[in-house]
């Protein structure tokens, strides 16, 4: 899906395909790669301000990254390795 979607931008004249950029922000996410994901629904968002799609991607997304990083957090204070 990344790969499509960077051959769609490539061949355009402009990046303006919005569910391209929804579709290989999923794709990102799917991979782990939450700051990605995050930066193409952005995307999205500049090319077609509003949009429910990406709108709903981008916030699930962030909610993905904070609870990721409390979960960090927190493992790192039970092991020790972190001091308030």
């Amino acid at each position: 899906m990344i790969n499509l979607a960077n051959k769609t931008f490539d061949d355009s004249s402009e990046p303006a395909i919005e569910e391209s950029w929804v579709w290989r922000g999923r794709a990102k996410a799917m991979l782990g790669d939450i700051d990605g994901a995050i930066e193409d629904f952005e995307t999205a968002l500049e090319w077609h301000p509003g949009w429910w799609v990406a709108r709903s991607e981008l916030e699930a997304s962030a909610s993905r990254h904070r609870c990721a990083f409390q979960s960090n957090f927190l493992i790192e204070i039970l092991k020790g390795s972190f001091r308030l």
